[in-house]
């Protein structure tokens, strides 16, 4: 009716679609965005088209970073104060220019792994990307997640996500230098291009290696999946 059909490799079948297609949708973020951007829209331009093609927009961060925010207060130190103040700001673009995709993404992979990592154990690898709607709904209706199960303690979801950002920013740290203002999301989110095969030659193999900082993350419409914290 509307003239308009939207996928962004989310769900398209519901519970009672009789047939398998997969186990693991991926969530409807990018979807819903582009929903957003061409739903009102009269015409498909080139000018519209390509907008949306490339938006960087981190619609998931409206759902998780509130949340994470509402649980960190200012921070307990001056980075992560700059950090709070820095994430409170941001417009959510996924900008290879900036610091805020950085620290927001290594923060929120932190955090899932210290809510996560220990009631799953060796599963937990298979679920290394954040799920931000999961983790959202962990830290505020199955607060129990957040307890660590493997100190004699227990844990709350502040301090979780207290300790999820001091992780995420020693990360960077110790990857990029101090100061998140020399930090870009840039430095750690690229796009790579093989040569095959010259770029699987040990060693000389980076001769043959293009790569090139890039936009987006994993839930932007402009998608480049990216695991930050954890290599």
């Amino acid at each position: 009716e509307r003239g308009l059909i939207v996928n962004g490799n989310n769900r398209l079948v519901s519970d009672s679609y009789p047939h398998f297609m997969t186990r693991d949708w991926p969530e409807s973020y990018r979807a819903d965005r582009i929903e957003a951007l061409l739903g009102n829209q009269r015409a498909a331009t080139l000018a519209v088209m390509q907008a949306a093609q490339l938006d960087t927009f981190a619609s998931e961060a409206e759902t998780i970073l509130p949340v994470l925010l509402a649980r960190m207060g200012k921070g307990e130190t001056p980075a992560e104060s700059a950090a709070v103040a820095m994430l409170t700001a941001w417009d959510k673009k996924m900008d290879r220019r900036k610091a805020e995709p950085l620290i927001y993404s290594a923060w929120l992979a932190a955090t899932w792994r210290r809510v996560v990592a220990d009631e799953l154990g060796d599963l937990s690898e298979s679920l290394s990307s954040p799920r931000p709607a999961v983790l959202a709904r962990l830290l505020t209706e199955r607060t129990e997640w957040c307890d660590d199960t493997k100190t004699p303690t227990t844990e709350g979801c502040i301090s979780q996500v207290q300790r999820g950002l001091s992780d995420a920013l020693q990360s960077i740290e110790a990857r990029l230098g101090n100061g998140p203002e020399s930090w870009r999301w840039g430095e750690v989110h690229r796009a790579r291009f093989l040569n095959q095969p010259l770029s699987r030659i040990p060693v000389l193999g980076r001769l043959f290696t293009i790569e090139v900082e890039t936009d987006g993350g994993n839930y932007s419409v402009n998608r480049d999946t990216a695991r930050i914290g954890g290599e």
